[in-house]
């Protein structure tokens, strides 16, 4: 057996290797435990997985609009078959978001709601300006009615960003039919439709920012019409009629 003086030595040398060993264990752990972490960890520009996936969906739903717009340019259908057939596949799309929602996969319903939007709404132009198949009227009730489904999709399911963006592209396409058409009556009257569906949700305590939005492209219109109507050497030429007392 050892002495006392000589065994506390051996003793406090022993342990204060073992310390010094633990203690570096200790550190070779945490180094490890911090290298996983910084190879895990997404960086800060990367995109998450599941929105990757949703946006190349997104593009694959344009291209299937465009599929029939090519089609419709080509003759291969008739130009009224192939915008009835571009307004139905929107349609469809948006009601696909309406039941992604309900589902609770809510971010593929504004990824829907955006390929719905973006498919409708410059088909709506592009029939009337380009194509000549939609009078202005009958373009300004196909705008209100494309807003009217936008809308309730957005409420229904509370889509804030469905909501803006079927707002901004509707009065975006309404002002680029004022342009392309010059018919200022079916322009204000879907404008004033527009705004009524808007107040009506404010009403409701929704998006109460939006109507701010319409107003301010309603008061526009609405100043023009006057403004026009009031020449006295009557409206400028190519605009469709507006009889005084109609306008006011």
């Amino acid at each position: 057996p050892l002495d006392g003086g000589f065994g506390d030595f051996v003793v406090r040398r022993l342990e204060a290797r073992v310390w010094q060993l633990e203690g570096r264990k200790g550190e070779l752990v945490e180094r490890a435990a911090g290298a996983a972490e910084a190879e895990t960890a997404p960086s800060g520009i990367a995109m998450p997985q599941g929105t990757v996936a949703l946006v190349g969906r997104t593009l694959l739903v344009l291209s299937g609009g465009y599929v029939a717009r090519a089609l419709t340019d080509a003759r291969t259908v008739p130009a009224g078959v192939g915008v009835a057939l571009g307004l139905a596949y929107a349609v469809f799309w948006q009601l696909r978001a309406d039941r992604e929602a309900r589902a609770a996969r809510r971010e593929s319903a504004v990824f829907h709601t955006i390929a719905s939007s973006l498919v409708a709404f410059p088909l709506v132009w592009e029939t009337t300006a380009r194509f000549g198949l939609l009078g202005p009227r009958a373009a300004c009730a196909v705008l209100v009615g494309l807003f009217g489904l936008g809308l309730a999709v957005a409420w229904r399911q509370g889509l804030t960003l469905g909501a803006w963006l079927t707002t901004g592209l509707t009065l975006a396409t309404a002002v680029a039919l004022l342009v392309a058409t010059r018919d200022l009556l079916a322009v204000f009257a879907a404008l004033l439709a527009v705004a009524a569906g808007l107040e009506w949700l404010a009403y409701r305590e929704r998006w109460l920012a939006l109507r701010w939005a319409a107003a301010l492209v309603l008061d526009a219109v609405a100043f023009l019409l006057a403004a026009l109507v009031a020449r006295p050497q009557g409206l400028p030429e190519g605009y469709a009629p507006v009889a005084a007392p109609v306008a006011a």
